[in-house]
């Protein structure tokens, strides 16, 4: 009996230890599409800003013949102009990064105010699903569970078509767990293994039903 009992302990913490690694495994994922998004944002307004000053260029020095010398000193405006546009993508994508670094670290209450000061100034941002999870994430870190369920059903309506919503609504699974809200988990469990089956968010939201069953919920 002590041999099975110890068995048992070995595998829970096993499993325990399995679970951890996949939401490791999920973060890390969602790290790797974050930078990915950030790198071709980068590349993308730096390749807009060198056409856009090429062309500037050529109608300078198209003009520049018979307009003088004089004529060219708007040019450094446009410049400037271009470099204010340069310095708000690299201030967007500097503010993401600072939120997700607080997040990373731990410090889920300043992530928090960092997440919302992001979506406040950038709603229409291509990573506004993304900090919105993140968002419902630090919540849950913090255990302001009931605040987690309302962002992460925020990612779930605002962002409907984002990678996110799969484990925007495993979270919020977790998240009505946490409450003791057994009949709303139970549903969005079972929605997530109807929506996604033979996913690791839909095994994971599985393991999660059968664990609620094992305890009597």
């Amino acid at each position: 009996r002590l041999e099975r009992l110890i068995e048992s302990s070995n595998l829970q913490q096993m499993y325990l230890r399995i679970q951890s690694l996949d939401d490791q495994n999920r973060q890390l994922q969602g790290k790797i599409e974050e930078l990915n998004y950030l790198i071709g944002q980068m590349k993308q307004r730096q390749r807009e800003l060198y056409l856009d000053m090429d062309k500037r260029l050529q109608a300078v020095e198209s003009r520049g013949g018979s307009m003088g010398m004089g004529t060219v000193a708007p040019e450094p405006a446009v410049a400037g102009d271009a470099m204010m546009s340069a310095d708000t993508v690299l201030d967007e994508q500097s503010q993401y990064r600072q939120a997700f670094e607080l997040l990373k670290s731990g410090q889920y209450e300043p992530a928090i105010q960092a997440f919302q000061t992001f979506l406040q100034n950038y709603p229409d941002s291509g990573l506004a699903a993304n900090a919105q999870y993140w968002l419902g994430e630090a919540n849950y870190g913090a255990r302001h569970y009931e605040q987690a369920v309302r962002e992460f059903e925020k990612v779930r309506t605002a962002f409907a078509e984002s990678a996110k919503v799969p484990d925007a609504s495993l979270k919020l699974a977790y998240s009505y767990y946490e409450l003791k809200q057994w009949d709303g988990a139970r549903s969005v469990l079972k929605e997530i293994i109807s929506r996604y089956p033979e996913t690791s968010v839909a095994r994971l939201a599985g393991d999660r039903l059968n664990r609620m069953q094992r305890e009597g919920h």
